[in-house]
């Protein structure tokens, strides 16, 4: 693996160990219940307060899903809220695991990340197989979302740029 990207996955790998869920080679699949074992439900530590003063203090996740000729493509991201930058994130045809559905309100914060990308390209995309839908989902997160896309509430900074400037 290249040298830059094991440093940029560095954060995701701690929240593998810490989590209990698996991964490597960039890729975070998370462990859950299964059909006959009682559903775990995390606590909800973050109770909306989503602001976080600085990186790698506050992670959410959620999962999305995108339709392609083949059927279903699972999307889960896990995202740092102080630069709101994609610090891990699976694709799969099947859901491997599920929650109790929640309060909207608890996860606004990836709601609101879903929707840009969702509705300025996912949305407006035919995709043949979900080998399409991986490339533009990866080129989405990886080449536009975490280099290029601006927040207002970043100072108009793209979540690289805030990361490079508070590590200067």
């Amino acid at each position: 693996m290249d040298p830059i990207v094991a440093a940029e996955l560095a954060p995701s790998q701690w929240f593998v160990g810490e989590f209990g869920c698996h991964g490597g080679d960039g890729i975070l699949v998370m462990i859950g219940a299964f059909a006959n074992a009682p559903l775990l439900i995390a606590p909800n530590l973050l109770q909306r307060q989503f602001e976080a003063g600085a990186p790698n203090k506050k992670w959410l996740a959620d999962f999305t899903y995108v339709w392609t000729a083949e059927g279903w493509l699972y999307v889960a991201v896990v995202l740092d809220r102080y630069p709101r930058r994609v610090v891990g994130w699976s694709m799969k045809s099947e859901m491997t695991a599920l929650s109790r559905r929640g309060d909207c309100w608890d996860n606004a914060a990836m709601e609101s990340f879903f929707s840009s990308p969702k509705t300025e390209r996912v949305d407006r995309k035919q995709y043949v197989t979900r080998d399409d839908a991986r490339a533009d989902v990866f080129d989405c997160i990886e080449r536009f979302d975490n280099p290029r896309r601006r927040h207002s509430v970043l100072d108009s900074l793209s979540p690289v740029q805030l990361e490079e400037m508070a590590s200067a």
